[in-house]
C-alpha cells in the first residue's frame, strides 16, 4: 500500500570510502529537474563538439547504462545538500556544489553506491511504501 502525505526530510546515506551524504527526498520534482539538468548538459556537450574537426553535430542516442548514469550524476547535483568526508586536492574539506559533486559523481564506487540509493528511492522504498 502506497501512504500518501507523509513527510519527508533530508537522511544521511554512505557511500564508499567513509563518504557519507545528506540528501533531500527524490520526489518527481526532483528527478523532473534531473532530467532537464541531464538534458542541458547533454545539449552542452554536443553543442561544444559541432565545432570540433569532424563532428557534424548529429545527436547520437545514449545506451539506457550511460541515461541511467547520467540521471544519477543528475539527481546527485540537485539532491546532496552536505557531505562528510569529501576535501580538496589538500584534503581541507569542501562544501558541496554542482561541479564538487559531479567530481564526486565521477568516482565509480561513490557514483555506485549513490546509484543504488536512487535505484531503491525511486522504487518508493524511500518513501518507506512498499
Amino acid at each position: 500500500m502506497i501512504r500518501l502525505g507523509l513527510k519527508s526530510s533530508a537522511v544521511w546515506i554512505p557511500l564508499a570510502g567513509g563518504v557519507r551524504v545528506q540528501v533531500e527526498p527524490i520526489d518527481t520534482a526532483l528527478v523532473t529537474a534531473a532530467r532537464a539538468l541531464m538534458h542541458q548538459e547533454r545539449s552542452a556537450e554536443l553543442g561544444a563538439r559541432v565545432g570540433d574537426a569532424g563532428e557534424d553535430g548529429a545527436a547520437e542516442a545514449l545506451s539506457q547504462d550511460e541515461a541511467w548514469n547520467r540521471l544519477v550524476t543528475a539527481v546527485a547535483k540537485l539532491a546532496i545538500t552536505d557531505w562528510d568526508g569529501v576535501g580538496d586536492q589538500n584534503g581541507n574539506p569542501i562544501k558541496p556544489d554542482p561541479v564538487a559533486v559531479g567530481l564526486l559523481m565521477a568516482i565509480y564506487l561513490q557514483h555506485a553506491a549513490f546509484a543504488r540509493h536512487v535505484a531503491t528511492w525511486t522504487l518508493l522504498g524511500g518513501e518507506k511504501n512498499v
